[in-house]
């Protein structure tokens, strides 16, 4: 459980089911064999679902990563602008976790 900021400005029309800043509860499970994993993202007090399949493949020297994410809301009318305003948020934060990862990867690496 984590609290996190949104990465874009809130639209006034989803201020009242999106607040700037949540909670969130994020669980994932490996299949160590496959490179497949299942993550859930569940955000305390919204109307919305996220699941996502990962696959880790390998390429060359290193690997590729692909996330397949389903994002669902149940409020009606205003869903989808919901699922496309956590679409874009989720791709901005997977970049900068990515970039966070790599600086990491190229400090440890070996020489």
């Amino acid at each position: 459980r984590r609290r996190v900021q949104n990465q874009s400005p809130v639209p006034a029309a989803l201020a009242k089911f999106a607040p700037s800043e949540v909670n969130l509860t994020h669980s994932d499970e490996w299949n160590l064999k496959t490179f497949t994993g299942h993550l859930k993202v569940e955000i305390d007090q919204a109307p919305v679902r996220l699941k996502c399949v990962a696959v880790v493949t390998s390429k060359g020297k290193g690997c590729d990563r692909r996330f397949d994410w389903e994002i669902k809301s149940s409020i009606p009318i205003v869903g989808n602008m919901i699922e496309s305003f956590i679409a874009k948020d989720l791709t901005q934060t997977l970049k900068k976790e990515e970039a966070i990862i790599a600086g990491l990867l190229e400090a440890y690496a070996p020489a």
